[in-house]
C-alpha cells in the first residue's frame, strides 16, 4: 500500500468512527405529555421527573419501590409501576414547550438523569 492509500483508508476509518459515535442518551424519552421513560442497567428503586433545570426545579411526579431496585424499565409518566409508592403527583400530565429533568436511580446511589422537553 502506498502511504497516500494508507492515509485515506485512515481518514475514511476515522470518518465513519466519528458519524456513528454518537453517545446514546442513558434514558430514552418517549412523545408527548404522558411519555415512557426507558433505560438500561437493570430494575430501578426510584424515578424522578423534575419541571425545570437541576439547580433550579419542583418535583413534577416520583415513584419509589419501597423493596429498592423492583422497578422495571419502562415506565410511563404519571403510571404508578406495581409495588411502588407515588412520591410526588404534582404534574400527571406534562406541559408542552417546558423543560423536564427525569432521573432514574438505583438503591446503591446510582444516578442517570436526562433533560427533555415535550
Amino acid at each position: 500500500m502506498t502511504r497516500f492509500t494508507l492515509f485515506s483508508t485512515a481518514l475514511l476509518v476515522g470518518l465513519l468512527v466519528a458519524c456513528n459515535g454518537e453517545e446514546e442518551e442513558p434514558i430514552t424519552i418517549g412523545e408527548g405529555t404522558t411519555p415512557e421513560y426507558a433505560w438500561d442497567g437493570g430494575p430501578a428503586s426510584q424515578i424522578t421527573v423534575l419541571r425545570g433545570d437541576l439547580e433550579d426545579a419542583d418535583y413534577a411526579w416520583a415513584v419509589l419501590h419501597p423493596d429498592g431496585d423492583e422497578i422495571d424499565s419502562p415506565v410511563v409518566h404519571g403510571v404508578v409501576p406495581t409495588g411502588a409508592t407515588e412520591l410526588y403527583s404534582d404534574e400527571l400530565e406534562l406541559t408542552e414547550g417546558v423543560t423536564y429533568s427525569v432521573w432514574v436511580q438505583w438503591s446503591d446511589d446510582t444516578r442517570e438523569t436526562v433533560s427533555f422537553t415535550p
